[in-house]
């Protein structure tokens, strides 16, 4: 879902619309010692998936689920830390499928700059 919201974010940012994107790596299963890598690096449990730059400073963060997804307790409680340092909240894009996603991510980002200006 997340590779759809990207091609969709690519192509929106080549059409000319102001944004930046990058994505979490924390997704996959790692042994002790690239967990422990990864801890050292700066990946932290339960970031959301994507960060989406816009203009005015704002920030959308974005959590990818699948219709029988359910958010971990890293996730729900990285979110709530996020909100309490005064972020918006962590939107979370329960799609159906990959088409689904990039188009709720659109609507997001579109929902989001208009709302800036």
């Amino acid at each position: 879902m997340q590779h759809a919201a990207i091609k969709a974010l690519f192509q929106a940012r080549k059409d000319g619309m102001p944004l930046r994107y990058a994505a979490s790596m924390n997704a996959g299963l790692r042994s002790p010692r690239d967990r422990a890598i990864a801890k050292a690096t700066g990946m932290a449990a339960g970031e959301p998936d994507l960060n989406i730059y816009l203009p005015h400073g704002n920030l959308l963060q974005i959590e990818y689920k699948t219709e029988d997804g359910e958010l971990s307790s890293e996730q729900i409680d990285a979110h709530a830390e996020i909100l309490e340092l005064g972020f918006p909240p962590v939107a979370v894009v329960i799609a159906k499928d990959e088409d689904d996603a990039a188009s709720q991510t659109m609507a997001l980002v579109r929902q989001r700059i208009q709302d800036s200006q």
